[in-house]
């Protein structure tokens, strides 16, 4: 007995979701009023982050030998700051976002 021919398949194939390669993001309070974020990347990075729920800022971060930093200044104790990253994954070449994080300075 033949077997039956294969029937192609009318329904796509789905494109997979790429990962992105892991990268070390960070918020560490360098001082009373400052804190630094850092994204490692030797590509660019921005840092978009609000202070007690005020207007959103976007910062372009400064890349120095495969880190990207900024400080931002004029805190105080007690403040909530919420941020999320976008960086440049070289190793995959797209745009990535990171999730929301929240830091209260101390």
């Amino acid at each position: 007995m033949p077997m039956p021919s294969a029937i192609p398949s009318s329904i796509p194939t789905p494109t997979p979701t790429p990962t992105p390669t892991p990268i070390s993001v960070s918020a560490t309070q360098t001082g009373p009023t400052t804190l630094q974020f850092a994204v490692r990347t030797s590509a660019w990075a921005d840092v978009h982050y609000t202070v007690n729920s005020g207007g959103q800022q976007n910062i372009r971060l400064r890349q120095d030998a495969g880190n990207n930093t900024y400080a931002a200044g004029g805190l105080k104790a007690g403040d909530v700051v919420k941020y999320s990253f976008t960086y440049w994954d070289v190793a995959k070449n797209y745009a990535v976002d990171t999730a929301q994080q929240t830091f209260t300075m101390k």
